[in-house]
């Protein structure tokens, strides 16, 4: 098994380092106390450098060995996933083209809503439902920031991509791996939910672009194992692209619109006379702008914007904790770090909680679709 870098940035990173040594079937109970700081690596809760820059300095009293630095963290990460980064140029270039804080058309942003995906964080309480503040806008749980090697998990910003530690966004492990569920497995090596060995990025015949979809054994949830691809009438098909299936939590490239589960690129058409999609909602149509974060659902092209659901007619968050579970192809999905129970997103993983999509546990072994 190649040893990954692991940078001790948080439970889920100790965790990883363990799964290294005796296996992710007998990581002890670390992940207990999960960090819910949800401001980037490297900052305070006010999204400002922490005294000495480091990655959760807050917690120094636990995590004695920390980089004195997130840019020296950082150039490790970098030096470690050297093959990550070559195997999986389009996915990371898509995660870093996902809506900013200075991208027009985006709800909240001068409208007052704040605290969900790409609104910027509620005064006093910060951003919602597990996302994660980068910056001054809120990322949701499953996707990158601005920082390279980290993605959004159950609400704090955590390292991804090599073996043991939570798939990047999209998906996406280093060259040769497999995202297992939620957790990246190193080829050779077992996948999680008994689904055989990791054949990069097949887990034993399921999971790659054309192959079938892998199950979950709890029923949460079809999933695929390479980077960008979603479940698609039970086979895993790329996603993201204006014809494409959408990837899972509707997401799809340049502010794009999902709408009937396909992707339409910005100033593409929606529905009949609801005009054309414009920062993944539809606007100039004869019912005003509707689809995005805050605003009516479109009566024929749904909420079109990604990580939203409609509920009572409008369209509101997805995807995070205590959040509806977002449309996914033709499944439903949470985000990193929960997980779809009774379609609403639950917190997963942790002692006591269920298991994350592809029975994964950061505790042990996942038993009766709960982990230890």
């Amino acid at each position: 098994m190649s040893h990954a870098r692991c940078l001790p940035l948080s439970p889920w990173s100790l965790a990883a380092a363990l799964c290294l040594v005796t296996g992710c079937e007998q990581v002890v109970d670390i992940a207990d106390g999960w960090r819910r700081d949800a401001s980037v690596p490297g900052a305070s809760h006010d999204g400002s450098s922490g005294t000495d820059g480091s990655p959760g300095a807050e917690d120094a009293g636990t995590l004695r060995d920390a980089q004195a630095s997130w840019d020296g963290a950082e150039a490790q990460w970098d030096g470690a996933a050297a093959t990550d980064a070559a195997n999986s140029d389009a996915a990371l270039a898509d995660a870093d083209a996902m809506p900013a804080a200075a991208d027009s058309g985006l709800p909240g942003l001068d409208g007052g809503a704040c605290g969900a995906a790409y609104q910027p964080p509620c005064p006093g309480s910060g951003c919602t439902g597990g996302a994660c503040l980068d910056g001054n806008v809120c990322v949701p749980p499953g996707a990158a920031g601005s920082s390279s090697g980290v993605v959004c998990a159950g609400g704090a910003w955590e390292s991804c991509g090599t073996a043991g530690l939570p798939c990047c966004s999209f998906s996406t492990c280093e060259a040769g791996a497999c995202c297992s569920g939620q957790v990246c497995v190193t080829a050779g090596q077992p996948c999680t939910a008994d689904l055989g060995t990791c054949l990069g990025p097949s887990c034993d015949g399921c999971g790659a672009p054309g192959e079938p979809c892998c199950s979950d054994p709890s029923g949460a949830g079809d999933f695929c194992t390479g980077s960008r691809l979603v479940c698609n009438n039970g086979a895993c098909a790329s996603c993201g692209l204006a014809g494409a299936p959408c990837c899972e939590g509707g997401w799809c490239e340049g502010g794009g619109c999902c709408i009937d589960a396909l992707c339409v690129a910005g100033g593409g058409p929606c529905a009949s006379g609801e005009g054309s999609c414009s920062g993944g909602g539809c606007t100039g149509g004869t019912s005003g702008a509707c689809g995005a974060l805050g605003q009516p659902e479109c009566a024929q092209s749904g909420c079109s914007a990604a990580f939203s659901t409609a509920t009572g007619g409008a369209c509101v968050s997805c995807g995070g904790e205590g959040q509806p579970c977002c449309p996914s192809g033709n499944d439903s999905a949470c985000g990193a770090g929960f997980v779809c129970s009774a379609a609403a997103c639950t917190r997963c993983g942790g002692a006591g909680q269920p298991c994350c999509l592809g029975a994964v546990c950061w505790t042990g072994a996942c038993d009766n679709d709960l982990c230890p």
